[in-house]
């Protein structure tokens, strides 16, 4: 009551529009290793990644080359079924000339008609092979057709590796698996290494530049500020749990080298049995291609002595069952060989560039 009453007043302390600009950083000074190993570790485990998918890739291209390799084989017995039939049917006109003359019993022209019949069966067996085999190679490359591709046959040839060591270590070389966990165990020396980064010090230096108008008085004026810290930073106590770490990725370390040591030994005996069956293989074309010529000089000799009269008809079908039966086991010998050629490229971790012609 004493004073007089003041009169009414407005104050303002920030404006309706606020301007603010703001730049800050943050750059490491010191991690201990932390982020270089960091760098290293998921560079490395991206090279693994890159193998396992070559990995893949080079199983697939084996299984490919399996279908195309089933398929040229499946064509080729289907080639002998058909000159069998051929040779049977000609052998019955032979049967039934010599019937008619009455120097044949009837037994011997039913034993004839029997012998084309199970040529016949024999054609359609291998035809039915023949799709079977087109049919599983067209999954394979994704065609809906079998029948849009034709294949080129593979020239037989013999090749000539190093001595089975030499194979042996380019298969440790070039192995994409190997590589892989090659690279994974890399990676995890890299992880030891960043586990054992959190003992040092972390020293990052910040700054921060800032610039606004709007949000303190005088209002019109543009007020700016800068500050710069170097922050360190350092874990004193973790209840042992840096120390365990250390140990976990030490630990995973030994188990990814034992890992390799299983794998070198597994891929050794792969290129051992691939080298093994490259070689009986090829051994089995010799022989087969012996076989072969024998059996078809016999052929061609008893069914010239049968047209004579000096050898009996069972004779003559005994004799064409051996020649056929030693062509399907010359061309399952050859392409055996062809295949037993790509496991042993896959061995030794040959990799399929794409757009690449067989080089045989």
């Amino acid at each position: 009551p004493d004073f007089p009453l003041l009169p009414p007043m407005s104050l303002t302390l920030t404006s309706d529009r606020i301007y603010m600009y703001t730049l800050a950083f943050q750059q490491p000074v010191f991690t201990g290793g932390k982020l270089i190993s960091l760098y290293r570790m998921n560079q490395k485990n991206y090279l693994a990644t890159y193998e396992e998918k070559e990995k893949v890739r080079n199983e697939l291209v084996l299984e490919v080359k399996r279908a195309y390799i089933s398929v040229l084989k499946a064509k080729k017995l289907v080639e002998v079924a058909q000159e069998s039939l051929n040779q049977a049917k000609e052998h019955f006109k032979d049967i039934k000339n010599f019937y008619h003359k009455g120097l044949l019993p009837q037994v011997e022209l039913l034993r004839g008609e029997v012998e084309v019949s199970r040529a016949e069966s024999f054609l359609l067996s291998a035809r039915k092979n023949l799709r079977m085999a087109k049919t599983r190679l067209s999954i394979l490359i994704g065609n809906k057709d079998p029948e849009e591709f034709t294949l080129e046959d593979i020239p037989f040839e013999e090749i000539t590796h190093p001595s089975l060591e030499e194979v042996i270590q380019k298969a440790f070389l070039n192995r994409p698996e190997i590589k892989a966990l090659r690279k994974r165990i890399e990676a995890q020396r890299e992880g030891i290494r960043l586990a054992r980064a959190d003992i040092f010090p972390q020293i990052y230096l910040q700054g921060r530049w800032k610039k606004e108008k709007g949000s303190r008085l005088p209002l019109e004026k543009w007020d700016e500020s800068w500050e710069v810290v170097l922050q360190v930073n350092l874990n004193v106590w973790d209840w042992g749990e840096t120390r365990y770490r250390i140990k976990k990725a030490i630990a995973q370390l030994r188990q990814m080298e034992e890992e390799l040591s299983l794998m070198k030994k597994r891929v050794e005996l792969q290129v051992r049995e691939a080298w093994e069956n490259l070689s009986v293989t090829r051994k089995k074309v010799e022989v087969e291609e012996k076989t072969v010529k024998s059996a078809e000089k016999n052929f061609q000799d008893t069914r010239s002595r049968f047209r004579v009269g000096m050898a009996t008809n069972t004779e003559v079908i005994d004799a064409h069952n051996l020649l056929v039966q030693a062509k399907s086991r010359l061309y399952e010998a050859i392409y055996d060989y062809q295949f037993a050629r790509a496991v042993m490229e896959w061995a030794m971790g040959k990799k399929w560039k794409e757009g690449e012609r067989n080089e045989r």
